[in-house]
């Protein structure tokens, strides 16, 4: 029952990570399932859908093929509708029917490319797991199928890795941050995933440096550094904050991977568990400190980091805890940060007494003290288009703003 969420909804599953991260490439990504998932997908973790034309189609599983175990239909309609759509690869991905009945999803794909001669990928997606999953495997999919490793290397050239708009939103922020880069100096190379196509994909190893801006690229950074040895950054720019642009030239330099707000070397501090016992903690720590609490930040890991580097780079004194609901990675985190992976956890983490101010999504609101202040930035990946078009800009005056406000409230509480 830990994982019963009550007063939250659900975060966005998995398999709509997977079609988060193929949206821009052309293909046909279909969802098996009823129509259910699929809806939930196209109408409340895709802001992208609406007048995009991007291929997503619903396989319309029914009892009678889920019974019968009627694979062929599938695979006869997919094959059908790539007359009319002519995609450059096909993904069949799964919900929580086919992970009941043990639908082989890879095996699906693997006779739909034997029929068609074009990349088919199968994901064993079952809607239990969550959104930055499905992307990080996404990615790896189309990386390991399609990069063509080259010798030669663009000077100044990164790949950008784990933009989505379950995390950075689909107001400018992607384009806002290329900008940025380009302006900076830097050529780009990769755009994973939003603004992405094949042929960036195959030339992601011409890259000197892999910045990755959310937590749901790190396994693809880790994939290219153990193997064509790039080496990555772990942030992004939040508000006038750019230390990571210092962080990139010092990694063209030495090849070391880091992580904005850690040790170079991005060696592993422990970080804390929100269980029972270290929310018992939390309140001793509160205790000890005289009440004096600090700003606990709730989202995505990596803008985490990047808004509490640009609290401290103001106000260094300011005591800041980073918590996510998608799993901590120790690799990103700082001691004290926080794995709030049930709302039992949240709720306790909420009310320890260890924080004079939340942010994060409007949403928790619903499950924080009354005496707590929330300055909201909405998550897409959790309060979906009920705040999308309140989506905050990351980078210039709109978060700088916010870091402000967020430094002048600590003060004054």
């Amino acid at each position: 029952m830990e994982q019963l969420w009550i007063t939250l909804p659900a975060l966005s599953p998995d398999y709509s990570g997977v079609c988060s991260a193929l949206f821009d490439l052309g293909g046909m990504s279909v969802i098996h399932d009823a129509s259910g998932c699929t809806g939930n997908y196209t109408g409340y973790d895709e802001p992208r859908w609406f007048g995009a034309r991007s291929m997503v189609f619903c396989s319309g599983l029914r009892e009678i093929d889920a019974v019968l175990g009627r694979d062929d239909k599938l695979i006869d309609h997919i094959l059908k509708a790539s007359e009319y759509t002519n995609p450059t690869l096909y993904a069949v991905i799964g919900s929580p029917v086919p992970m009941v009945i043990g639908s082989d999803m890879k095996g699906i794909a693997r006779e739909i490319e034997n029929s068609t001669g074009k990349p088919a990928f199968g994901f064993s997606t079952n809607g239990i797991g969550l959104y930055n999953k499905g992307v990080s495997d996404a990615m790896l999919a189309v990386i390991r199928r399609f990069l063509a490793p080259t010798d030669g290397k663009t000077d100044h050239g990164i790949n950008v890795i784990g933009t989505t708009p379950l995390d950075f939103s689909a107001n400018s922020n992607a384009e806002d941050l290329y900008r940025a880069l380009e302006q900076a100096g830097f050529r780009i190379i990769g755009k994973l995933m939003m603004g992405a196509d094949l042929g960036q994909i195959r030339d992601l190893t011409k890259a000197e440096v892999n910045l990755v801006v959310t937590e749901s690229g790190l396994d693809t950074a880790k994939y290219l550094w153990e193997n064509y040895g790039i080496p990555y950054v772990a942030g992004t720019i939040a508000g006038l904050d750019t230390s990571v642009f210092g962080m990139i030239e010092e990694t063209r330099k030495d090849r070391k991977c880091r992580v904005l707000g850690r040790d170079a070397d991005g060696g592993s501090h422990p970080a804390v568990s929100a269980d029972a016992d270290s929310a018992k903690g939390m309140e001793t720590d509160a205790a000890e400190n005289n009440g004096s609490g600090g700003v606990l930040i709730i989202g995505e890991e990596i803008l985490g980091n990047s808004i509490r580097h640009a609290i401290h780079a103001v106000h260094p004194e300011i005591p800041v805890t980073v918590a996510t609901m998608t799993g901590l990675r120790k690799e990103l985190a700082q001691e004290g940060d926080l794995d709030l992976n049930s709302e039992a956890k949240l709720i306790a983490a909420l009310e320890s007494g260890r924080f004079r101010m939340l942010v994060g999504d409007p949403l928790l609101g619903d499950v924080k003290p009354e005496d707590l202040p929330l300055v909201p930035i909405p998550h897409t990946a959790l309060s979906s288009k009920l705040y999308w078009s309140r989506a905050v800009h990351f980078i210039g005056g709109e978060m700088d703003d916010i870091v402000k406000k967020i430094t002048d409230l600590w003060r004054i509480r």
